[in-house]
């Protein structure tokens, strides 16, 4: 901890850590800067209303010189926790646009996935295989979009569901399930795919925070469809980008799903004006001029 005092800027993640109270105190003793990055939009979630936890939290709140967090939703949850609202300012997580961006024909010979992979049309799910993610929603709704369109439904992350819904997945030869590919080569991934979806749900402690994978799929030209959860409305724009939706209803989700498979020029329109947004507003770019201005207003 002592060599923390021969900074000028302390940066925390979160409050309610408690190396972000060990940080805290090493900043008020040493009259550092402490600049604080916080995503919770859930105010007080249950795990965390514990005495030690709750003063832990109104320390370093009381501490902090400069907040930024990724949503307007998260900015009202620490407010509601006592945050000076000035201190917040609400600054997005970035995507890189040269990395990720629209490929006529990518090359996907060296990622494992079926040879006439191109010849269907392809949702892709990009996030961990679990309830949260409302995986099991999205396995349902599939269910019922294959029976009228020549649809793949590709998972990518780390499985998390139960034993009857795993069994699901490789029973199913339209259900293409991969827990790695390299980060590298997933604006490829992206690219041979038609629609992105994620169907989050809301979970007693948590939300969804943000979406970067949405970002990465707006970034490549694909429309997206995601539920009205957490940061997730703020990311996208609704009609304009994306279908937006109501959590854990399998019939929004086909219906969602199967207005954009059913319309190429739908696709085409929602994809040009996301890679649009993200250019304009999330690129790493426009993102860094943000994170200038906040230390630089922070250190004054």
């Amino acid at each position: 901890m002592r060599k923390l005092r021969e900074y000028d800027v302390i940066h925390i993640l979160e409050n309610y850590h408690v190396f972000s109270l060990q940080a805290a105190l090493v900043a008020r003793r040493s009259n550092t800067h402490l600049f604080m990055s916080a995503g919770e939009n859930i105010p007080y979630p249950l795990y965390q209303r514990n005495p030690l936890q709750w003063w832990t939290k109104k320390f370093v709140n009381d501490s902090v010189d400069a907040v930024n967090t990724t949503t307007p939703k998260a900015k009202r949850a620490l407010i509601h926790e006592g945050v000076d609202h000035e201190k917040i300012s609400v600054i997005p997580n970035a995507v890189d646009t040269s990395k990720f961006e629209p490929i006529s024909d990518p090359n996907i010979s060296d990622l494992s996935l079926p040879d006439d992979i191109g010849d269907s049309l392809n949702i892709l799910f990009v996030h961990g295989l679990k309830e949260q993610k409302g995986v099991p929603y999205l396995l349902d709704a599939f269910e019922q979009i294959r029976t009228d369109f020549d649809a793949r439904l590709i998972l990518l992350g780390e499985d998390r569901l139960s034993d009857e819904r795993t069994e699901i997945i490789h029973d199913s030869d339209d259900i293409i399930w991969r827990e790695r590919i390299p980060y590298s080569e997933m604006s490829k991934v992206y690219n041979i795919s038609d629609v992105s979806i994620l169907p989050s749900v809301t979970m007693v402690n948590n939300q969804e925070q943000f979406g970067v994978a949405v970002l990465e799929a707006m970034a490549c030209g694909l429309p997206t469809v995601v539920t009205d959860v957490g940061g997730l409305p703020y990311v996208v724009e609704a009609g304009e980008t994306s279908r937006v939706i109501q959590e854990r209803s399998v019939d929004q989700i086909v219906s969602a799903l199967e207005e954009l498979l059913e319309s190429s020029r739908l696709r085409s329109r929602l994809g040009k004006n996301g890679r649009e947004r993200v250019v304009s507003e999330f690129c790493k770019e426009v993102v860094a001029d943000q994170l200038f201005e906040y230390y630089k207003n922070g250190l004054r």
